[in-house]
């Protein structure tokens, strides 16, 4: 696949290129609108938090095709990333900052439709999941725990730090 820049600082490859799509022969090529929407994120979520957080960010994962998504063992049906509409990033694997301050960012700078704390515990995640759906974004802030289901936060009235709170997190 083509290593085309398709923002300032993400590649087609990284954000669509994933080991296992590649093992198994699977083109994991978004067109038309979820081309769009891929621009979308990598420009207005990815490259405003690489800037933010001062170096690289690994992409865990941008857009993920139907058959791909079919191979990914506990992957939503109904993903975002199906119609790339969400990232999953993490600045931790390049020794980069620490998740936390990345997922407080987009929190307190950033459009998002949901933000997810994955993983983790209750001081970083994981990796950070930002849904964005350009001009219909919710601001919903999410915690996901291993084995647990989904908590959501969708009251925006509320301060960001009572919100935090709510889901457990240190704020």
């Amino acid at each position: 696949m083509e290593n085309k820049k398709i923002s300032k600082y993400l590649s087609l490859y990284e954000a669509t290129s994933y080991i296992n799509a590649v093992r198994a022969g699977v083109d994991n090529t978004p067109t038309g609108e979820f081309y769009q929407n891929m621009l979308d994120v990598a420009v207005d979520v990815f490259d405003p938090c690489r800037e933010a957080m001062g170096g690289p960010l690994f992409c865990h994962c941008l857009y993920r095709g139907q058959k791909y998504n079919s191979l990914v063992k506990g992957a939503d049906p109904n993903s975002d990333h199906l119609r790339a509409q969400a990232i999953d990033m993490d600045c931790e694997q390049y020794g980069n900052g620490d998740n936390k301050k990345l997922f407080l960012f987009v929190i307190n700078n950033l459009d998002y439709d949901n933000i997810i704390w994955e993983f983790g515990n209750d001081e970083k995640p994981d990796w950070v999941h930002v849904s964005y759906k350009k001009g219909r974004n919710r601001k919903i802030i999410t915690r996901k725990e291993k084995d647990k289901p989904y908590v959501r936060h969708y009251d925006s009235r509320m301060k960001i730090e009572e919100r935090l709170k709510f889901l457990g997190l240190n704020g």
